[in-house]
C-alpha cells in the first residue's frame, strides 16, 4: 500500500506580462503558513517535513522531491498529509522544535484554481515575491505554458520557496560543504 501522492509541478516567477496574463483567472484568495523542520542531516536533501496552516486548518506533510529540481524546472514529488487538531500540533511542535534545529517559515497570500485539467495558483511570497504554479500532467502543464507565453528564465528552477529561503539564509551552504 502506498500512502503517497504522486504531484507534478512548475513553478514561474511573475513578471508585468505573466501578471498581465493570470490577472484576471478566477482564483480564490488565502493565507498560508508554512513551517518546515530540518536536521543538519536532511537539510539539502529532497525530503521535506512541513506544518501547512491554512483556512483554520492545520496538515503535517511529509514530501519527497523524486524527479527534477536544479535547472529542471517541472519537478514530481511523493506527499503524504494528515490533517492535525490544535492540540495535536502544539504537541508535536514541542517534539520537531528539539529534534530539528533548523526552521523555515514561509509565509503566503495564495489565489488559487483550477484551469484546464490544472491546479493553479497565484502566491504571493513573504521576502520571496510573486509567483505562478501549475500543477498537473507534464502534458498539460506544458500546454498551459504556451497558452500563457511563459519565458524559460521565469522558471523557479531553486526547487520551491522553502529552498530559496534556505539559500538566502546560506543555510544549504554550510550544511553541504
Amino acid at each position: 500500500m502506498n500512502i503517497f501522492e504522486k504531484e507534478i509541478e512548475i513553478k514561474f516567477r511573475v513578471d508585468d506580462k505573466l501578471g498581465s496574463r493570470i490577472k484576471n483567472l478566477d482564483l480564490k484568495p488565502h493565507e498560508e503558513t508554512d513551517e518546515y523542520f530540518f536536521s543538519t542531516e536532511n537539510v539539502g536533501k529532497d525530503l521535506y517535513l512541513r506544518f501547512r496552516k491554512k483556512k483554520g486548518k492545520i496538515i503535517l506533510t511529509l514530501k519527497n522531491v523524486i524527479v527534477g529540481g536544479h535547472n529542471i524546472g517541472i519537478y514530481e514529488s511523493e506527499e503524504t498529509s494528515v490533517e492535525l487538531t490544535e492540540e495535536q500540533y502544539q504537541e508535536m511542535k514541542k517534539i520537531f522544535d528539539i529534534v530539528f534545529p533548523i526552521k523555515i517559515q514561509v509565509k503566503k497570500i495564495r489565489k488559487k484554481g483550477n484551469y484546464k485539467d490544472c491546479e493553479i495558483c497565484h502566491d504571493i511570497v513573504e521576502g520571496l515575491g510573486e509567483f505562478f504554479e501549475i500543477e498537473g500532467s507534464r502534458e498539460k502543464i506544458n500546454e498551459l505554458r504556451k497558452e500563457f507565453e511563459i519565458d524559460d528564465d521565469l522558471i523557479d528552477r531553486e526547487k520551491g520557496y522553502v529552498v530559496m529561503l534556505l539559500n538566502r539564509r546560506g543555510l544549504l551552504w554550510k550544511m553541504k560543504n
